[in-house]
């Protein structure tokens, strides 16, 4: 099914019961999955055969050893925004197939000095992972972003990971 949107659940699948939190399968393509929590003794997310999809401010939560927070397999692809999970619980699925996982989170820069008062104007530069090394001729994605009144810049889309079967690449 495409075009959906699921939001605002909490799903438990509990030992000796095993399955996918949510399953996005067979073509699924452009859902929205946003503020859902997943506890889970199997796999968090899986996606099988599903593309464009944006899963966004929620979290998965891995109560077994052998868990998942993301299975991806059969040319898959996700956006992760503002999501927590633990990132080293992600399956990539069967080798030969293009899976893809986006993590992007929105982030902004506070600057204020040792005793905690805030810098008014301060520039701030933000690099993410399409642009990991900043140089004269590649520069950061945001540059001279500069601080309010509370010693704040504004909200910015930053890339943390791209990853897919055979290269992952993270900026923490």
């Amino acid at each position: 099914s495409s075009n959906n949107s699921i939001s605002y659940n909490t799903i438990n699948v509990t030992s000796g019961a095993p399955g996918d939190g949510i399953l996005l399968n067979a073509d699924a393509t452009a859902n929205n999955l946003t503020y859902n929590k997943v506890f889970t003794t199997d796999n968090g997310i899986r996606l099988y055969t599903s593309v464009n999809n944006t899963i966004a401010n929620g979290n998965i939560t891995c109560t077994d050893d052998s868990c998942e927070s993301i299975d991806i397999d059969n040319n898959a692809n996700a956006t992760l925004l503002n999501m927590t999970f633990n990132q080293s619980e992600i399956a990539w699925g069967t080798l030969g197939t293009k899976n893809n996982i986006t993590i992007q989170w929105y982030v902004r820069a506070n600057v204020s000095w040792d005793n905690g008062t805030v810098i008014q104007g301060a520039f701030v530069n933000i690099s993410n992972a399409t642009n990991p090394n900043p140089t004269a001729t590649n520069r950061p994605m945001y540059s001279n972003l500069a601080t309010d009144a509370s010693g704040l810049t504004g909200w910015n889309l930053v890339t943390q990971f791209i990853g897919n079967n055979t290269f992952n690449n993270s900026f923490n």
